[in-house]
């Protein structure tokens, strides 16, 4: 399961990061969701191709180009790799917009 770890990027009342890394999955047009059409999760979002055999990000070949399109993206994923001392494969992020799980 998930786990939540207070404050490794920001003070809790902080959005700055929160912010960048809103206007990147809303602005950049480098974003769908994991699962099109299909009825699955829409909370789900990719930079993997559409029609591609994953539907998850990858660290290396052409979305590697993607991701150095996306700083605040490519801080957490640096941060968070660095701090658990990890090399990332794969990822992808959910984006709840109403703040919750099941709550739009």
């Amino acid at each position: 399961g998930a786990h939540h770890l207070k404050s490794i990027f920001c003070a809790a009342d902080e959005r700055k990061l929160f912010e960048q890394l809103r206007q990147e999955i809303t602005n950049s047009g480098l974003w769908r969701s994991r699962w099109s059409a299909s009825g699955k999760d829409s909370y789900e979002w990719t930079i993997a191709p559409e029609g591609g055999q994953r539907s998850t990000g990858r660290i290396t070949g052409e979305d590697a180009v993607t991701l150095s399109k996306l700083p605040a993206h490519s801080y957490v994923l640096e941060r968070l790799a660095s701090l658990f001392d990890v090399k990332p494969l794969s990822w992808w992020i959910n984006l709840y917009p109403g703040g919750g799980h099941g709550n739009p």
